[in-house]
């Protein structure tokens, strides 16, 4: 039994005030010492108060409050601070905490003549946190009462505006707070000044407040080191205390949000949300952001990347994006706040003030004041729609409070959601209805044309689909399971949309799992369950393809699943059976027998085989035209065309070692290619290795041409299946070069340095250009694109652009420990042979560059050991070992003057030196 049990049971008898009072202290005797004076005192105020929630208003509740606090068995302080944390519940009604403030008052003028330092003298460090936490929690109670909507407002206001005067009049004495925690708090005080309403005494009692913690952080000889670490003197100096944007923050917000959105699907991307949440963690101890100024940045920097998309598919994805998924992100990114107890904040008053800033920004403050069922032109455009929606989507999470935006609840209702309670189903039901279990195709696309023009409906799809799928593949219902699969991977839309809210790597590694144990020995009708089940393999294809899975699950399963290519050798049972089924003049066919007797994931090794063997046999003359055609047309229906990509990848390694014997091949390879039934898997994941090999120039056998074989038409098709397009005359002018490709990320980079030199959003596709280069050319690429006089009158937005490129997670090599550890040197000896002007702007910008980089990573990482685990780190290494080391290779080049001035910079720089003693240690 505890005192809220013992409170609850008194309450609900109808014991007096006197007679509770007496049973607690009873209780308390018998449980000391685990009940101490102040533990007891926050324990009691914790049982009354909790009470409120289900009898709000209650005249026995503040008797027992009275009489408690009479009696002494409860201070003020603790009364305080324990009703300061009540007011984070949404479940305690205006007019209640009307009435609490107003018993703490009335207490602390019966104890007048007792300052409150006699309760809680602030004589040692301690209690001074307790204090402040006392008043951080004050700060959050003024921006909850700012943004209530009750008709008791003004009264609320007055009470809640005295309490807190009071609360401040009771820390006279500050010299023991920490200069890190006085910076925080007055980081707050300042964002409350500046964005919150206030009475006159409460706006004096408040700068008053702000003023000695002001005088606090400029005479603690602490500050220096304390503050560098934490990343938040500067904010309370003034240097981002304001909501404004800063061209540089909402680079690097932009650069991270479209890191995420290009590695959706997989763990670096929206639908792992620890990962998301530790990165926007970080990202703000890194910039020392106030959680508005987080709040402000990020959703500035997502408009922008939504404003600035030219396609169809780009706009779904980023609306999807931001409607359906950023304001959950943005809830469990306050939950890790609470958790952390970074700063006792009010996200709710702090995401009111940041759109407030945002729809200034944009133009677009109208929205926030003319509500959703003004039918005026504008309100019908597609802009209004979203941004609506996107507000919608914010009260929904309770980001924001209804009548912020003066909306009304029927206007959050859209046109699936409608239609769903006309049927009288939930919106699951009835998507499940309409997709999994509809058998007219027509109806489903429909369905689904339907589903990707309503983002409001996304987040419940990706739910439902990944429910079903999970379900199906545990259950082995290769039925079902395939027609979700084809569902998945024959619309392009869906597997986007399921991208940004769920892991596509986990529906990947299920389906493994499927594929692993799957037969068809005892099934009714094999052909049509092998059919199903490679419904379930082109999923597994298209996707990993798709968004580049294949480097985040073993290299094992694919090799496995065929993504990887192998052939074996000719001669075994099953491979004669086969042969003989698909290519033999006597065959009748493949008959239920051979399926049943095969297992599945065999016939995916098998079948680049039996293929390869047939073509040895069609080139060699062994083989009637008409046997060989009719055995091909086996592998493009629907029974065994998902054994295509093992196929084609050995046909193009085999065409690259014969070539002029390989005329079957290449007539093959055109055949399937060009077939309105290739699964799209084959070119996605074959298309880079068609290409490769076309541009080494193949010696053709001397019978053929260029246009027999139709090779520029194979050309172009894997273009567009990489989205690559071509002006008219490319492709013969650089048919036999590949320095277009080679040339693709300088491109890149060249581009997005340019449109952040202009103030727009940057874009470079990592996974893109480190594919099409090597790490170690991607990262000299970006050096020396940004080392031009151009980009350097431009330091500080470049700086961040690069800083920004090093150190975001993701899933293709780690590119910091490569920069410092590899590039650095060899751009050292390369800045030492510079003359003086370039060479003192390399030197800046290498040494600007290391100790942002290194100081981002670091807060990054700390994030991500606090978000995740303490192992987790997202830069490939320790940044403690990185700089370590680059301390060590520092040093061993002081006799070169670029390596002694890029040492001397950084062992002067205040800030750098406090994050990494490490890097000390070894100079």
């Amino acid at each position: 039994m505890s005192l809220a049990d013992l409170t609850r049971s008194c309450f609900q008898n109808g014991i007096s005030p006197e007679q509770w009072t007496s049973h607690c202290q009873m209780f308390i005797g018998r449980n000391d010492p685990y009940y101490g004076s102040s533990n007891s005192g926050t324990a009691l105020s914790n049982s009354v108060i909790s009470l409120y929630h289900r009898h709000p208003g209650d005249t026995r509740l503040h008797d027992y409050l009275r009489n408690g606090l009479d009696e002494g068995m409860i201070s003020v302080v603790d009364f305080v601070a324990t009703l300061l944390q009540a007011v984070r519940s949404p479940e305690l009604r205006d007019d209640t905490l009307d009435i609490l403030c107003k018993i703490a008052l009335d207490t602390h003028r019966w104890v007048a003549k007792l300052p409150m330092v006699s309760y809680v003298a602030i004589a040692n460090s301690h209690t001074a946190v307790i204090m402040m936490d006392v008043v951080q929690d004050a700060f959050t109670l003024l921006r909850t009462v700012n943004s209530s909507s009750s008709s008791r407002f003004h009264t609320l206001l007055f009470s809640t505006s005295k309490l807190i005067v009071v609360i401040l009049s009771w820390v006279p004495d500050i010299s023991r707070v920490s200069a890190s925690r006085a910076a925080l708090l007055l980081a707050d005080a300042n964002d409350i000044l500046h964005t919150s309403q206030l009475l006159p005494d409460v706006r004096q009692a408040l700068q008053s407040f702000a003023l000695s913690l002001s005088f606090l952080i400029g005479n603690d000889a602490k500050v220096a080191r304390e503050a560098q670490m934490m990343q938040t003197l500067h904010l309370a100096l003034g240097k981002k205390e304001t909501l404004g944007p800063d061209r540089s923050d909402v680079i690097t917000c932009t650069m991270l949000l479209q890191a995420l959105v290009t590695c959706r699907g997989g763990d670096f991307g929206p639908g792992c949300v620890a990962n998301t949440v530790a990165m926007f963690f970080g990202m703000q101890r890194w910039n020392a952001w106030s959680t508005s100024a987080l709040y402000t940045h990020l959703l500035i920097a997502a408009f922008t990347c939504t404003q600035a998309q030219n396609t169809h598919r780009g706009s779904l994805i980023w609306k999807s994006f931001m409607i359906g998924r950023l304001p959950f992100l943005l809830l469990a990114l306050e939950k890790v706040f609470e958790i952390h107890g970074i700063a006792k904040i009010d996200c709710q008053s702090a995401m009111q003030a940041s759109l407030s800033s945002v729809f200034e920004h944009f133009g677009w403050v109208n929205f926030l004041h003319r509500d959703v069922t003004d039918h005026s032109d504008e309100s019908h455009t597609s802009t209004s729609r979203f941004i609506r929606r996107f507000l919608h989507s914010l009260v929904d999470v309770n980001a924001i409070n209804s009548a912020f935006i003066r909306t009304s609840t029927n206007s959050t209702t859209h046109t699936l959601q409608a239609e769903a309670y006309i049927h009288g189903q939930d919106m699951e039901t009835y998507l499940n209805l309409k997709l999994i279990q509809e058998q007219n195709q027509n109806e489903t696309d429909s369905t689904v044309k339907r589903i990707c023009q309503d983002p409001g409906s996304h987040v419940i799809f990706a739910k439902m689909i990944q429910k079903h799928f999970l379900s199906f593949s545990k259950a082995f219902d290769v039925e079902l399971l395939g027609r979700l699969s084809r569902l998945l991977f024959s619309h392009n839309p869906v597997l986007d949309i399921l991208s940004v809210y769920i892991t596509i790597s986990l529906l990947i590694s299920e389906a493994m799992a499927f594929l692993s144990g799957y037969d068809c020995e005892t099934v009714g009708d094999p052909q049509t369950a092998l059919s199903h089940l490679g419904n379930v393999v082109l999923f597994v294809q298209v996707a990993s393809a798709r968004f580049q899975l294949m480097r985040e699950l073993p290299s094992s399963d694919f090799a496995h699943f065929e993504l990887i290519p192998s052939i074996e050798g000719f001669g075994g049972p099953c491979t004669t059976l086969w042969f003989k089924a698909l290519f033999d003049t006597n065959s009748e066919g493949i008959e239920d027998t051979i399926l049943r007797s095969t297992n599945p994931t065999n016939l995916l090794i098998i079948s680049s085989t039996v293929f390869s063997h047939a073509i040895r046999a069609r080139y060699e003359g062994k083989m009637d035209q008409d046997v060989f055609s009719n055995g091909i047309s086996y592998f493009m229906s629907p029974l065994l065309k998902w054994t295509l990509v093992s196929i084609v990848k050995v046909m193009l390694s085999e065409i690259q070692r014969e070539c002029l014997a390989a005329s079957v091949h290449i007539e093959v390879l055109r055949t399937l290619l060009l077939s309105p039934s290739c699964p799209p898997s084959v070119l996605n994941l074959c298309g880079a290795d068609i290409l490769k090999m076309l541009s080494i120039g193949l010696p053709l056998p001397p019978s053929s041409s260029r246009q027999v074989y139709d090779l520029d038409i194979i050309r172009n098709t894997a273009l567009q299946s990489l989205a690559v397009v071509e002006k008219a005359g490319d492709a013969s002018k650089n048919h036999h070069s590949r320095a277009t490709w080679m040339d693709q990320p300088r491109k890149i980079i060249h581009g997005s340095l340019a449109l952040t030199r202009e103030g727009k959003a940057p874009y470079i596709n990592l996974a893109r250009c480190l594919t099409l280069s090597s790490p170690m050319q991607f990262v000299r690429l970006l050096w020396y694109e940004l080392n031009t006089p151009a980009n350097v009158r431009e330091m500080e937005a470049c700086r961040n652009l690069v800083t920004s490129i090093l150190v975001m997670p993701q899933p293709t090599t780690p590119l910091l420990p490569l920069f410092l550890h590899i590039a650095l040197p060899v751009l050292i000896s390369a800045v030492d042979q510079q003359q003086p002007p370039e060479k003192l702007m390399s030197i800046e910008l290498l040494a600007a560059i290391v100790s942002s980089s290194l100081t981002a990573a670091m807060h990054i990482e700390c994030a991500s050991q606090s978000v995740l685990s303490p192992q987790s780190n997202g830069t490939g290494q320790s940044t403690t070992l990185i700089a370590m080391k680059l301390g060590g290779y520092l040093r061993s080049r002081s006799s070169c003057n670029a390596g002694a001035a890029i040492l001397q910079r950084l062992s002067c720089n205040p800030s750098f030196m406090t994050n990494f003693p490490a890097f000390m240690m070894e100079l």
